[in-house]
Protein backbone atom coordinates (compact mmCIF):
# COMPACT_ATOMS: atom_id res chain seq x y z
CA UNK A 1 0.00 0.00 0.00
CA UNK A 2 1.99 2.97 0.80
CA UNK A 3 5.07 3.16 -1.17
CA UNK A 4 4.54 6.83 -1.10
CA UNK A 5 0.89 6.79 -0.24
CA UNK A 6 0.47 3.16 -1.30
CA UNK A 7 3.84 1.72 -0.29
CA UNK A 8 4.33 -1.02 2.22
CA UNK A 9 0.97 -2.74 2.78
CA UNK A 10 0.23 -3.51 -0.87
CA UNK A 11 3.68 -4.94 -1.20
CA UNK A 12 2.82 -7.27 1.63
CA UNK A 13 -0.59 -8.04 0.20
CA UNK A 14 0.93 -8.93 -3.03
CA UNK A 15 2.29 -12.09 -1.77
CA UNK A 16 4.13 -11.44 -2.01
CA UNK A 17 9.26 -13.89 -12.92
CA UNK A 18 9.97 -14.95 -15.88
CA UNK A 19 8.04 -13.43 -18.73
CA UNK A 20 6.69 -16.84 -19.59
CA UNK A 21 2.92 -17.36 -19.45
CA UNK A 22 1.27 -18.53 -16.25
CA UNK A 23 1.96 -22.19 -15.54
CA UNK A 24 -0.93 -24.56 -14.94
CA UNK A 25 -0.81 -26.57 -11.71
CA UNK A 26 -2.72 -29.76 -10.97
CA UNK A 27 -3.13 -28.81 -7.32
CA UNK A 28 -1.74 -26.43 -4.73
CA UNK A 29 1.31 -27.65 -2.82
CA UNK A 30 3.56 -25.98 -0.26
CA UNK A 31 6.27 -25.85 -2.91
CA UNK A 32 4.24 -24.11 -5.65
CA UNK A 33 2.60 -21.77 -3.09
CA UNK A 34 6.01 -20.64 -1.80
CA UNK A 35 7.33 -20.19 -5.34
CA UNK A 36 4.23 -18.18 -6.32
CA UNK A 37 4.45 -15.90 -3.26
CA UNK A 38 8.16 -15.24 -3.73
CA UNK A 39 7.80 -14.57 -7.46
CA UNK A 40 4.82 -12.26 -7.01
CA UNK A 41 6.56 -10.38 -4.19
CA UNK A 42 9.57 -9.83 -6.43
CA UNK A 43 7.38 -8.49 -9.23
CA UNK A 44 5.25 -6.18 -7.11
CA UNK A 45 8.20 -4.80 -5.13
CA UNK A 46 9.82 -3.40 -8.27
CA UNK A 47 12.79 -5.77 -8.09
CA UNK A 48 11.93 -7.43 -11.42
CA UNK A 49 13.70 -4.92 -13.64
CA UNK A 50 13.37 -7.09 -16.74
CA UNK A 51 9.58 -6.66 -16.93
CA UNK A 52 7.76 -3.74 -18.47
CA UNK A 53 4.72 -2.19 -16.79
CA UNK A 54 2.57 -3.96 -19.37
CA UNK A 55 4.13 -7.35 -18.55
CA UNK A 56 3.66 -6.78 -14.81
CA UNK A 57 0.02 -5.86 -15.46
CA UNK A 58 -0.49 -9.02 -17.51
CA UNK A 59 1.10 -11.17 -14.79
CA UNK A 60 -1.12 -9.65 -12.10
CA UNK A 61 -4.21 -9.90 -14.29
CA UNK A 62 -3.57 -13.64 -14.69
CA UNK A 63 -2.72 -14.28 -11.03
CA UNK A 64 -5.34 -12.19 -9.23
CA UNK A 65 -8.83 -13.67 -9.10
CA UNK A 66 -11.45 -11.49 -10.86
CA UNK A 67 -13.24 -11.01 -7.50
CA UNK A 68 -10.02 -10.46 -5.50
CA UNK A 69 -10.23 -8.18 -2.46
CA UNK A 70 -7.39 -6.75 -0.42
CA UNK A 71 -7.84 -5.11 2.98
CA UNK A 72 -5.03 -3.42 4.82
CA UNK A 73 -4.90 -1.67 8.15
CA UNK A 74 -1.89 0.64 8.27
CA UNK A 75 -0.57 2.10 11.49
CA UNK A 76 1.89 4.96 10.92
CA UNK A 77 4.31 5.82 13.74
CA UNK A 78 5.89 9.22 13.13
CA UNK A 79 8.11 10.51 15.97
CA UNK A 80 6.41 13.38 17.79
CA UNK A 81 2.90 12.48 16.61
CA UNK A 82 0.16 10.09 17.68
CA UNK A 83 -0.01 6.83 15.73
CA UNK A 84 -2.24 7.31 12.70
CA UNK A 85 -4.42 4.45 11.45
CA UNK A 86 -5.72 4.09 7.92
CA UNK A 87 -7.84 1.21 6.62
CA UNK A 88 -8.01 0.55 2.89
CA UNK A 89 -9.92 -2.01 0.87
CA UNK A 90 -9.24 -2.41 -2.84
CA UNK A 91 -10.31 -4.75 -5.62
CA UNK A 92 -8.22 -6.33 -8.35
CA UNK A 93 -8.18 -3.30 -10.66
CA UNK A 94 -7.32 -0.87 -7.84
CA UNK A 95 -4.52 -3.17 -6.68
CA UNK A 96 -2.98 -3.42 -10.16
CA UNK A 97 -3.24 0.36 -10.59
CA UNK A 98 -1.49 0.94 -7.25
CA UNK A 99 1.41 -1.26 -8.36
CA UNK A 100 1.74 0.76 -11.59
CA UNK A 101 1.64 4.06 -9.66
CA UNK A 102 4.21 3.16 -7.03
CA UNK A 103 7.00 2.28 -9.44
CA UNK A 104 10.26 2.61 -7.56
CA UNK A 105 9.19 5.32 -5.12
CA UNK A 106 11.72 4.26 -2.50
CA UNK A 107 15.48 4.16 -2.62
CA UNK A 108 17.45 1.29 -1.08
CA UNK A 109 14.26 -0.77 -0.92
CA UNK A 110 14.63 -4.20 0.67
CA UNK A 111 12.08 -6.78 1.70
CA UNK A 112 12.00 -10.17 3.36
CA UNK A 113 8.95 -12.38 3.44
CA UNK A 114 8.30 -15.32 5.75
CA UNK A 115 5.55 -17.73 4.75
CA UNK A 116 3.97 -19.79 7.50
CA UNK A 117 0.92 -21.76 8.47
CA UNK A 118 -0.03 -23.02 4.99
CA UNK A 119 -3.33 -24.92 5.05
CA UNK A 120 -4.35 -26.58 1.78
CA UNK A 121 -7.88 -27.88 1.17
CA UNK A 122 -8.30 -31.65 0.69
CA UNK A 123 -8.94 -31.22 -3.03
CA UNK A 124 -5.79 -29.05 -3.41
CA UNK A 125 -7.68 -26.16 -5.02
CA UNK A 126 -7.62 -23.62 -2.18
CA UNK A 127 -5.10 -22.60 0.47
CA UNK A 128 -4.92 -20.21 3.40
CA UNK A 129 -1.55 -18.96 4.51
CA UNK A 130 0.03 -16.41 6.76
CA UNK A 131 2.91 -14.18 5.78
CA UNK A 132 5.11 -11.69 7.57
CA UNK A 133 6.94 -9.13 5.50
CA UNK A 134 9.63 -6.75 6.67
CA UNK A 135 10.29 -3.85 4.31
CA UNK A 136 12.69 -0.94 4.53
CA UNK A 137 13.96 1.87 2.39
CA UNK A 138 14.24 5.61 2.10
CA UNK A 139 11.22 7.65 1.09
CA UNK A 140 11.60 11.14 -0.40
CA UNK A 141 9.73 13.72 1.69
CA UNK A 142 9.28 17.32 0.53
CA UNK A 143 8.60 20.33 2.72
CA UNK A 144 9.20 24.08 2.56
CA UNK A 145 12.94 23.62 3.12
CA UNK A 146 13.42 21.14 0.30
CA UNK A 147 13.48 17.39 -0.06
CA UNK A 148 15.12 14.77 2.09
CA UNK A 149 15.07 11.00 2.24
CA UNK A 150 13.53 9.57 5.40
CA UNK A 151 14.27 5.98 6.48
CA UNK A 152 11.07 3.94 6.61
CA UNK A 153 10.47 0.46 8.00
CA UNK A 154 7.35 -1.63 7.83
CA UNK A 155 6.24 -4.96 9.24
CA UNK A 156 3.14 -6.57 7.77
CA UNK A 157 1.25 -9.61 8.97
CA UNK A 158 -1.18 -11.00 6.41
CA UNK A 159 -3.67 -13.80 6.04
CA UNK A 160 -4.09 -14.72 2.38
CA UNK A 161 -6.29 -17.06 0.39
CA UNK A 162 -4.98 -18.61 -2.82
CA UNK A 163 -6.93 -20.78 -5.23
CA UNK A 164 -6.59 -22.50 -8.56
CA UNK A 165 -8.57 -20.96 -11.41
CA UNK A 166 -10.59 -23.04 -13.89
CA UNK A 167 -7.45 -22.92 -16.06
CA UNK A 168 -5.48 -24.26 -13.06
CA UNK A 169 -3.48 -21.07 -12.59
CA UNK A 170 -2.61 -20.02 -9.03
CA UNK A 171 -4.53 -16.87 -8.14
CA UNK A 172 -4.72 -14.71 -5.07
CA UNK A 173 -8.33 -14.42 -3.96
CA UNK A 174 -8.13 -12.46 -0.73
CA UNK A 175 -5.61 -10.84 1.59
CA UNK A 176 -6.07 -9.10 4.92
CA UNK A 177 -3.04 -7.34 6.37
CA UNK A 178 -2.02 -5.25 9.34
CA UNK A 179 1.06 -3.12 8.75
CA UNK A 180 3.08 -1.09 11.23
CA UNK A 181 5.10 1.64 9.50
CA UNK A 182 7.83 3.61 11.25
CA UNK A 183 9.51 6.72 9.94
CA UNK A 184 12.81 6.40 11.77
CA UNK A 185 14.33 9.89 11.74
CA UNK A 186 11.44 12.13 10.74
CA UNK A 187 11.25 15.19 12.99
CA UNK A 188 8.11 17.39 13.24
Amino acid sequence: MPRCTYFLPFMALALCVSIAPARAEEKLTEENIRAFVEKTTTITSGKESGMSGEEIGAYLDAHLHPSARFKSTMRYAIPGFDVQVKVMTVDKDDFIESIHQTGSAMDNYESQIIISDIKISKDGRKATLKTQTHESGKMPISDETGQEEVPVEGMSSCTQILMLSKEEIIQMYNATCVTDIQFDTFAP
